[in-house]
């Protein structure tokens, strides 16, 4: 299957008009969904930010972060003009995950130097982590 066959079954409600063109969807909810099981998520609710996940496949497990927008023109899926355009931005997001052992994730997000991430003093970045050591030490 190709991946612009896929982001039609992704998001089924996408009208194509001439020119296979498209108003850009602006959920990525489905995009995340079909890359893995969505364990815990976080997002920064305001008109803009970033959203984080914490997702399982088969048995590994990945972080994936990314930012968002409010409109076509500060956001990645809504200025998708595409499907083929969809699909790039979902291998972008796909490529970003580093999938790791369910051993090696809880080390990773307990050991990782997060005061040197661009998003450590977020407070919702903050719960999402905390999120994640509480997940780990309940033993998901």
């Amino acid at each position: 299957m190709t991946y612009i066959k896929l982001m039609q079954l992704i998001y089924p409600e996408v009208e194509v008009f001439e020119n296979d063109y498209i108003y850009g969807p602006s959920d990525y909810e489905p995009m995340v969904k079909s890359l893995g099981e969505i364990l815990v998520e976080k997002h920064v609710n305001e008109y803009q930010g970033d959203s984080w996940y914490l997702l399982k496949k088969e048995d590994l497990y990945g972080y994936l972060s990314f930012g968002w927008g409010s409109c076509s023109g500060c956001d990645a899926l809504q200025r998708c003009s595409s499907f083929e355009e969809v699909a790039e931005l979902y291998n972008k997001l796909k490529n970003s995950i580093t999938w790791r052992t369910k051993e090696e994730t809880a080390k990773w997000f307990d050991e990782h130097d997060w005061e040197g991430d661009y998003c450590y003093y977020e407070e919702e970045f903050k719960e999402f982590i905390d999120k994640i050591k509480i997940f780990f030490e309940e033993g998901n």
